[in-house]
C-alpha cells in the first residue's frame, strides 16, 4: 500500500446524507519508543550502483541506503512529505509495531534517520492518505501523524473502531474513508473527516452504490473515483464509481477491462488511471476516452500483490522481486532489473515510493532478517547528469 504528496487522484443516484454530531478526537502524548521497535542491527553504508536499469528513459541504477533504525516488518506504509521519507506500523511474526521512522535524503552532507513518535494506534497499515501536511492511517483504529511537529492525534470514533476501512482519499479540505462492506448486499458507509489540528470524526456522507472490501479511491478533479470489489465476488470485473463532495453524490461508471479484482492497484499520472489487477492484466482511463486496454505487466502472477505508483508522468511497478516501467509513448510495459534481495526473504515486502527526482523502496520481512533501502536515480538525457551509465 502507497501515499506520496505528489499523487493526486480525479473522478451521479443521489443518496441520503445525515450528519451527526461530530465527535472530538483527542491528543495523545506519545510514551517513549518501545525496545521492540528497534534494532540494533549495524546498517550498510551507501553503496555502489547494484545493477543498471533502464527507466523512465536513461539508465540510472539502483543504489543500497541506510535502511535505518527500525525493526524489520511486513504490512507498514510508506509517505512522502516532499522532505522525507515516512515508514509506519506493520508486524513480524511475533509483534505489530506503532513506530516509525523518516528518512530524509537530503539531510545535509549525509542522508539521516530521526524515529517518529509512537502512534496511538499500531500493527499493518490499512487505509492510508497524506494530506500535503499530515498522515493518516488506519490499523487497530485511526490515526493522524503531523510530520511539522512530530505528533500524533487519535481519531476515537467507534464507528472507526469496529469496522475495516478500504480506502481514504484527501481531497482538499476533508479526508474521505470508505469502510469495507460487511456482505455483498450491503454497501458500507462514506464518511467525512476533518484533518488535524482540529479534526472531527465521522461525518456520514451518502452511501455508496456498490459493496466492496478491498480498493482505493483517488482524487481527480472535483470528484473521487473508488476502484476495487469484493472478494465474494471474484469473477466480476472491479467496480469503478466517482463520488462528487460538492454534491454529495454517486455515480457508477463503466467498468475496467480486467478480470480480477482483490489486490486490485490504480495509480493516477495526472492525466490518466492506470490500474492492474492479480492476474498483472492492466488498463488505462481518462476521463475523455475512458478505459482502454493495455499489455499485461512482463513477468509471472505468483506469490504477492502488484504495487503501484505514480512517477515522472507514468506508472512504476513492483511485484514480488519484479519491477516494470509504462513507456507512455508505446504503451507497453519495459521489464527492468531490480535491486538484489537476499534470496531466503521469501517474505520480504517492499513498498516503493515517488520522491520529486528517484524512487525509494523500504523492503522488511517477518524474519527477523534486517531491513534494506533502495533508491533508483533518474537521469535525463544523456551527459546532462553525468555518466548514464553510472
Amino acid at each position: 500500500m502507497l501515499v506520496a504528496a505528489a499523487l493526486g487522484f480525479s473522478l451521479v443516484v443521489v443518496f441520503g446524507n445525515t450528519s451527526p454530531s461530530p465527535t472530538p478526537t483527542t491528543e495523545i502524548t506519545a510514551p517513549p519508543l518501545a525496545a521492540s521497535d528497534v534494532t540494533t542491527t549495524d546498517p550498510p553504508s551507501r553503496v555502489s550502483p547494484l545493477r543498471v536499469v533502464g527507466f523512465p528513459t536513461k539508465p540510472p541504477g539502483w543504489v543500497e541506503l541506510d535502511p535505518g533504525p527500525l525493526v524489520s516488518r511486513m504490512g507498514h506504509t510508506v509517505a512522502w512529505t516532499g522532505e522525507a521519507m515516512l515508514v509506519w506500523g506493520g508486524r513480524s511474526m511475533l509483534h505489530e509495531y506503532r513506530g516509525g521512522g523518516s528518512y530524509r535524503p537530503d539531510a545535509g552532507d549525509a542522508p539521516s534517520w530521526t524515529f517518529l513518535a509512537p502512534a496511538p494506534i499500531g500493527g499493518p497499515a490499512g487505509a492510508t492518505a497524506w494530506t500535503g501536511t499530515a498522515m493518516f492511517v488506519t490499523a487497530s483504529g485511526a490515526a493522524w501523524y503531523e510530520a511539522s511537529s512530530d505528533r500524533w492525534t487519535a481519531v476515537n470514533d467507534h464507528r472507526l473502531d469496529t469496522v475495516v476501512p478500504v480506502a481514504a482519499s484527501w481531497t482538499g479540505d476533508q479526508l474521505l474513508v470508505l469502510p469495507e462492506a460487511r456482505a455483498t448486499n450491503e454497501p458500507g458507509p462514506l464518511y467525512g473527516l476533518d484533518a488535524p489540528p482540529a479534526p472531527t470524526c465521522c461525518r456520514s456522507l451518502a452511501t455508496p452504490p456498490f459493496a466492496a472490501d478491498h480498493g482505493s479511491m483517488h482524487h481527480i478533479g472535483d470528484d473521487v473515483v473508488f476502484i476495487g470489489g469484493h472478494t465474494a465476488r471474484q469473477g466480476e470485473p472491479p467496480t469503478f464509481a466517482s463520488y462528487r463532495p460538492s454534491s454529495d453524490s454517486w455515480t457508477l461508471l463503466e467498468s475496467p477491462p480486467l478480470t480480477s479484482t482483490a489486490g486490485l492497484t490504480a495509480t493516477w499520472t495526472g492525466d490518466t488511471l492506470i490500474a492492474i489487477d492479480t492476474a498483472l492484466e492492466t488498463a488505462a482511463w481518462t476521463p475523455a476516452s475512458g478505459w482502454q486496454p493495455l499489455a499485461p505487466l512482463p513477468f509471472d502472477a505468483i506469490g504477492c500483490y502488484p504495487r503501484s505508483i505514480a512517477f515522472a508522468g507514468s506508472t512504476f511497478v513492483w511485484h514480488c522481486r519484479n519491477a516494470a516501467w509504462l513507456d507512455l509513448d508505446s504503451r507497453t510495459w519495459i521489464d527492468i532489473a531490480t535491486p538484489d534481495l537476499p534470496s531466503h526473504t521469501v517474505s520480504t515486502t517492499c513498498e516503493p515510493l515517488a520522491t520529486e527526482s528517484s524512487i525509494l523502496l523500504w523492503c522488511g520481512n517477518g524474519d527477523g532478517s534486517p531491513p534494506l533501502l533502495f533508491e533508483a536515480l533518474t537521469v535525463g538525457p544523456a551527459g546532462e547528469h553525468g555518466d548514464p551509465d553510472l
